[in-house]
């Protein structure tokens, strides 16, 4: 069989999905809901480095499995854990038989061009690409982020893979930029805004604001930690920033103007070694018993309806993980982001809020607590400011979606590249 010729055309989403990571599962889920959309009669195929994980995120997010294909992405190593040796393979002849038959390969959302370490990954994302061109299939980058493009191999492998991409929808200004100089077509960049902006599903069913909260308590602050690689900081870095954290609890603990609060950590990791919820445990067990008079909660949350609706219950938030950050803006809540890359410092100056952001290696008690003052004062403004900024990313995240159902559109039966 070809690739579909009827009204039923076959997308293949690939990206860093299945590894647990609450940011990669609200674009995926984000992807999901917007394609069928855009483009209802659509069936996709999602590559993914646990097929579990991610039949078990679509069930909770009341996705139906109905025309969605999940294959094994190869993220995890040659072979697909848990299998015998032969039909652990099978995952190899399945991609290209989905990429024959796909009408377009969506590459994204998210980072999957950059230069971080291990370089591997770069390869990993962009051999798909190689292996559609091969075929004939067409091919397009969404949503995605670039932090550097300065190792030589992703400039030739973007040079020769961008340039045949029908279309490289970006999550900021600063990534379209950043592959300008490469040759790419200038129609073909289209700088938007995250993919997780993309308005999805309501919750139609109530949830309990927090166990045992007191009826007078007049302020709800939410927080994300982090647990770092090696390999992202030096070790100094990283324990400044936990022993920072951890002063930063304190004094919100002991501060008159939030003597009445309650914080509450919300997780975004769960990958393992990298985990935010064992950084939490690690922040707890450093405050002495006679500081948590003020309620500490551990958010735990169904779905991502859930998780909206209770970030939406805060009334300040201090966020490292972007996508805390994001959810947060999304939400309407006033939020100080420390920033441990570009894609968060570029995000923050992008929506016009930048004096709300710290960096990772710039960061100090002082500064921290000079910027959470300052949030707490202008946090009326400010909500007025994200309600706006809200209703613009969300029109931006749209446009994702409108980028495909106009090229599946132009060409129904069979598209091919320039």
């Amino acid at each position: 069989m070809r690739r579909s010729k009827t009204r039923q055309p076959v997308i293949t989403a690939a990206g860093a999905y299945g590894e647990n990571n609450a940011g990669e599962n609200l674009m995926l889920t984000a992807l999901i809901y917007g394609l069928r959309k855009a483009i209802p009669q659509c069936h996709i195929v999602v590559l993914t480095a646990d097929i579990a994980h991610t039949q078990h995120l679509f069930v909770r997010e009341g996705i139906s499995l109905e025309r969605i294909r999940i294959i094994y992405s190869g993220r995890r190593g040659v072979r697909e854990p848990g299998k015998p040796f032969y039909s652990s393979l099978s995952w190899i002849l399945k991609t290209i038989k989905w990429l024959f038959k796909s009408n377009l390969l969506l590459i994204g959302p998210g980072t999957p061009i950059q230069d971080n370490p291990p370089k591997d990954k770069l390869i990993f994302h962009l051999y798909r690409a190689a292996i559609a061109r091969l075929l004939g299939t067409p091919y397009a980058f969404i949503g995605i982020d670039i932090d550097r493009t300065a190792w030589k191999p992703t400039e030739y492998f973007l040079r020769k893979i961008g340039k045949k991409a029908l279309f490289i929808s970006t999550r900021d200004k600063r990534s379209a930029e950043a592959l300008a100089p490469l040759g790419i077509k200038h129609s073909k960049l289209v700088p938007l805004t995250d993919i997780s902006f993309y308005e999805i599903k309501k919750g139609t069913h109530p949830f309990p604001r927090w166990d045992n909260r007191k009826p007078n308590n007049p302020i709800t602050i939410g927080f994300n930690i982090c647990r770092f690689s090696p390999l992202d900081f030096p070790g100094e870095v990283i324990e400044n920033y936990h022993d920072l954290m951890f002063s930063w609890c304190q004094w919100i603990l002991s501060e008159n103007s939030f003597s009445d609060s309650r914080l509450v950590f919300f997780p975004f990791c769960e990958v393992p070694n990298l985990d935010d919820t064992s950084a939490f445990k690690r922040l707890v067990s450093k405050l002495p018993p006679d500081s948590l008079h003020i309620p500490i909660d551990e958010c735990r949350y169904r779905s991502f309806t859930d998780l909206r609706f209770l970030m939406r219950n805060c009334d300040l938030f201090l966020g490292t993980r972007f996508h805390s950050v994001l959810l947060a803006v999304q939400q309407v809540v006033p939020v100080l982001a420390i920033s441990y890359g570009q894609k968060t410092t570029h995000f923050m100056k992008q929506i016009g809020l930048s004096e709300y952001e710290i960096g990772m290696e710039e960061l100090t008690l002082e500064q921290l607590k000079k910027k959470w003052l300052r949030l707490y004062s202008n946090k009326a403004s400010i909500r007025e400011q994200l309600q706006h900024i809200t209703r613009q990313q969300t029109a931006l995240a749209a446009e994702h979606f409108h980028l495909v159902s106009r090229v599946i559109e132009t060409s129904p039966d069979y598209l091919k590249n320039d």
